[in-house]
């Protein structure tokens, strides 16, 4: 394929499908939209983590596989995950996940106003 961005690259690595070798094409737009804040931001929050059971048109995929490409993207961000499966949920470096539904508005609130802008994560 032509034209893969650098975050297509690292997409396509570590196996997620946000990737146009995968079949969408999010990482193109989203590498237009980060490309120049690559070293300044510093939190990231992505809400579905996806597991084996959600992601079977993703041969081999390994849960929090689009955490990772962003931990890698970001180089010094801290990555949270959240997802509605107790499968998808744990811990790398630099990657923290959590049960939540997404629907559960007063829950994300209060995982934003723990984690969100200015505010460093408790140690756990």
């Amino acid at each position: 394929m032509e034209n893969l961005t650098p975050l297509c690259r690292l997409a396509y690595e570590y196996g997620t499908d946000k990737c146009p070798q995968m079949g969408h094409t999010y990482t193109p737009y989203y590498y237009q939209l980060f490309k120049d804040r690559r070293q300044t931001v510093r939190k990231v929050l992505e809400v579905g983590i996806g597991s084996p059971s959600t992601m079977k048109h993703v041969k081999g995929y390994k849960i929090g596989a689009s955490l990772f490409m962003w931990r890698e993207f970001f180089p010094k961000a801290q990555i949270y995950g959240v997802d509605i499966l107790q499968e998808t949920i744990f811990e790398a470096d630099r990657i923290k996940t959590f049960l939540l539904n997404e629907r559960d508005k007063p829950g994300l609130r209060r995982l934003v106003k723990e984690f969100g802008k200015g505010r460093k994560p408790d140690a756990q």
